[in-house]
């Protein structure tokens, strides 16, 4: 009976680990957000398969039955090669590795101070119950996680502090940020030693982590990217950075679960503006209706496609997979810019970066028209950014990294001019809180304008598409991304179709029924 019932035990360790995984993935991907994660939790995690058999085996650990042990053994190796998939997986920093000493730490105590008798079910019910658990780790941990980031900050702010003439360029905003950080560190690195902020390193921990371990003395440009999911975040980056020139590149529907407001959307990101250094400089998207008609208490360039912008661009033109326009500076024109980036926000993107570097000329950086110029027509679509490849029959243009409605629709005027049978597969637009319905349903009249064949993801946002589109269209409800996309490869073997892959999700928001 003993050695039954330890391997009972052992293999019942197979489900408590991959419950423990799964809840820290997503607990991290909620950044490490209490209330995000309790809002999540009824919403799918009670409704994992494996964790039913987690309540199956503390049912069967208070029987003390020998038969129902060997069932349970059975049950938890099932459980054990249930796949779960991942579309982010779990990276194994040093808060988690924190998280897990203090949760394996507080679960010896209990075990310590609990009657032997009850310790298999004590165990078994604290992993049942295992996210509040873990919040409550979070909250014993927190201190210490505040003195670790006072510590990082503070080493930050000192090594910056000892490189007063390095040019420090940062941008913000609801999209666009990673977009414009990629594109004007290629147009600057030709020439000078530049130091940016990488993938999505976009907290004041990891812009900390960059330049405690990459600035050094002969970095000449930093560029760092700002992003936000409270109020007060990126003041408290501007406060730390001081930007020579800051950019805020668009305003709009995101993070709303979040933020609740578009105000409190515009009063975070426009935190940069407000608590940059006077002397300095701001490039602000000028056609942005919350961004133009703030004050600003420092010099403000402002670009887009409206006349009273400073910047803007004129005379568009898409053919062959290159867009042409002319950039014009105060009524006057500039030059004419080629690209492969495609979408009108690509445009709004290389403004900013023009705006950057006709005003860096106080550092001691200078970049012609014409190597600006050269370098806009050699930088290529970064992979699920609007990327376009050619798979087969299939013309795949990949805007899957994330979505918002002015992208969205960003990608849907690229593939109108485009002269073939066209499809879509996407959740929609998620993170917008109380305006999911209405973002979803103006994007819903878009789609049905344009394509063919609409797959969409099935998820709470997604739902809202599939209403407002007309039942005559051909429309389908896929339960993945992969579904949605093997059915595309079977269903149009031979014929010439272009398909627009529109966002993809954590898994904090694939799992969400709501």
């Amino acid at each position: 009976m003993i050695y039954i019932k330890l391997s009972f035990i052992i293999t019942s360790i197979s489900i408590i680990f991959k419950n423990i995984y799964f809840t820290l993935t997503i607990f991290q991907q909620e950044h490490y957000d209490p209330k995000k994660l309790l809002k999540s939790l009824f919403s799918f995690y009670f409704k994992k398969k494996y964790n039913y058999i987690l309540y199956l085996l503390f049912l069967i650990s208070i029987t003390n039955n020998i038969y129902l042990y060997i069932l349970g053994m059975i049950f938890s190796l099932i459980g054990l090669f249930l796949k779960e998939k991942y579309i982010i997986k779990l990276k194994i920093t040093k808060r988690i590795i924190r998280l897990l000493i203090t949760y394996f730490l507080t679960m010896i105590l209990l075990i310590l101070v609990i009657p032997k008798e009850i310790h298999l079910e004590t165990l078994l019910l604290t992993f049942i119950i295992n996210p509040f658990y873990l919040i409550f780790i979070n909250y014993i941990n927190l201190p210490l996680e505040l003195i670790i980031k006072k510590h990082y900050k503070k080493k930050a702010k000192i090594k910056l502090e000892n490189h007063p003439n390095l040019c420090k360029i940062s941008i913000t905003g609801s999209y666009g940020k990673t977009s414009t950080k990629n594109i004007l560190t290629k147009i600057l690195e030709n020439k000078y030693i530049c130091l940016k902020t990488p993938k999505s390193y976009n907290t004041i921990m990891g812009i900390s982590k960059v330049i405690n371990t990459d600035l050094n003395s002969t970095t000449e440009i930093f560029i760092t990217e700002m992003g936000a999911y409270r109020i007060n975040e990126i003041k408290e980056m501007t406060k730390m950075i001081k930007p020579s020139i800051g950019i805020i590149t668009d305003v709009g529907y995101q993070h709303m679960d979040t933020f609740k407001t578009i105000e409190n959307v515009v009063k975070a990101k426009t935190e940069l503006a407000d608590y940059i250094e006077e002397n300095n400089l701001m490039i602000i998207n000028g056609d942005n209706e919350y961004l133009k008609n703030r004050q600003y208490k420092t010099r403000t360039i402002f670009y887009g496609f409206n006349e009273e912008n400073e910047i803007l661009a004129k005379n568009i033109k898409i053919e062959n997979g290159i867009m042409t326009f002319d950039i014009y500076q105060n009524s006057e024109f500039i030059l004419e810019i080629k690209t492969k980036l495609l979408g009108m926000h690509n445009i709004k993107n290389i403004l900013a970066c023009f705006g950057v570097i006709k005003n860096l000329e106080k550092y001691n950086i200078n970049i012609t028209n014409q190597e600006f110029q050269k370098t806009i027509s050699t930088i290529t679509p970064i992979k699920h950014r609007l990327s376009y490849e050619k798979i087969d029959n299939i013309h795949i243009y990949d805007d899957s990294y994330n979505s918002n409605l002015v992208g969205f629709k960003n990608s849907i005027d690229v593939l109108k001019k485009v002269p073939l049978k066209k499809v879509i597969i996407t959740p929609g637009i998620v993170d917008c809180g109380k305006m999911t319905k209405e973002i979803n349903e103006k994007i819903a009249v878009e789609i049905e304008k344009v394509f063919n064949d609409i797959y969409l993801i099935d998820n709470y946002s997604s739902k809202f598409i599939y209403k407002k589109i007309s039942k005559d269209k051909n429309i389908k409800l896929c339960p993945s991304f992969k579904d949605a996309y093997l059915e595309v490869l079977s269903k149009y073997k031979k014929e010439e179709i272009c398909l627009l892959i529109e966002n993809d999700l954590p898994d904090n928001f694939l799992n969400r029924r709501k």
